[in-house]
């Protein structure tokens, strides 16, 4: 059964890991090229529209470049359900809805990291993950000493005996990928900890997001963000969900380092001055929070481009093939 639950993980991850291009590809609306998408995105004219078709919800956008070449990526959040919204760039009508059980890749997010089960999932979860980890440990206990051999090509078996040839490409496919598995396993482990700790604090009545009205523009409070932070880019906007909060954008500096995602730094501003409230940037936390904030990106492999997405998903496989051919070893022994 643990094996089956890796296997989950593990075609899960792969997903997750071209979830932008999967999105991009299949998701996201066609614009035609107009005089309107040469001009810049107008974010008040869609949130206006959101705000009006989707009252009482938890609205979150993902900023697109400046140009108006692609639709805007409203992420909409209720307990217990979530949906994306994507509007025009330029007139901010809406042009789809997309929702948890009709998109593959927040299929694959939630049975990645809670296999749909709620709480109960998300420690099977934490508990998969643990294995998996006492297996990659254990594993390299055992065959320590022929780990350099096995990375030469050196090691030999019986070949003609069947269970002899599976050892060989366990071990084989075990000692190259270990260092991809360790990471992934180390930096899952501390995501499943996060992700049950949130279960068990938001287990019971959720309140509906109550978002009070926001007079600031988002175009103006963009513009000043980026004008009073040089180097800050912009890449996510989360909306106040109650009348006390405020408004907080997240985005990347430009001398961060690469292991940073796009969202490490935030600024909030007050929803109806647009005066900046707060500023958090990475290179100023405590060597400990700059750790922790590398765990996503190694674990998902967010940064270096499709070669690193490619080693992580070579990497993710090797797991069903060491399920596999670790039974198979053990089989009939």
């Amino acid at each position: 059964m643990a094996g089956l639950g890796l296997l989950l993980l593990s075609l899960t991850g792969s997903i997750l890991l071209f979830q932008h291009n999967i999105d991009h590809a299949f998701y996201e609306p066609e614009l035609e090229s107009t005089h309107e998408t040469e001009s810049g995105v107008a974010y008040d004219k869609a949130l206006a529209t959101i705000r009006e078709a989707y009252p009482h919800w938890n609205i979150r956008i993902h900023l697109k470049p400046a140009q108006a070449s692609r639709p805007l990526l409203f992420d909409l959040r209720r307990p217990g359900k979530k949906i994306h919204v994507y509007t025009h760039p330029a007139t901010g009508k809406i042009l789809s809805e997309l929702s948890e059980r009709s998109s593959v890749t927040m299929i694959a997010l939630k049975l990645h990291y809670s296999l749909m089960a709620g709480l109960s999932g998300r420690i099977i979860v934490a508990i998969l993950g643990m294995l998996f980890l006492l297996s990659l440990l254990t594993g390299l206990y055992l065959y320590r000493n022929k780990l350099l051999k096995m990375l030469s090509f050196q090691w030999t078996t019986n070949k003609r005996r069947r269970r002899k040839k599976y050892a060989f490409w366990h071990n084989l496919v075990g000692t190259w990928s270990l260092i991809f598995n360790l990471l992934i396993a180390i930096t899952g482990l501390y995501l499943c900890y996060l992700v049950v700790a949130n279960g068990f604090r938001i287990t019971g009545q959720q309140e509906q997001p109550n978002p009070p009205a926001i007079h600031a523009s988002l175009a103006t409070v963009l513009a000043n963000v980026t004008d009073s932070h040089p180097g800050f880019t912009p890449s996510y906007i989360k909306l106040p969900v109650a009348p006390a909060s405020v408004i907080t954008v997240y985005g990347s500096m430009q001398d961060d380092f690469f292991l940073f995602d796009h969202y490490a730094n935030r600024l909030t501003v007050h929803p109806k001055r647009g005066s900046l409230e707060k500023r958090y940037f990475m290179r100023n936390q405590p060597t400990t929070t700059q750790l922790a904030a590398l765990m996503k990106p190694l674990h998902a492999g967010e940064f270096g481009g499709l070669a690193i997405r490619i080693l992580y998903l070579l990497a993710g496989l090797s797991i069903p093939v060491l399920s596999i051919t670790g039974y198979l070893v053990n089989w009939k022994r």
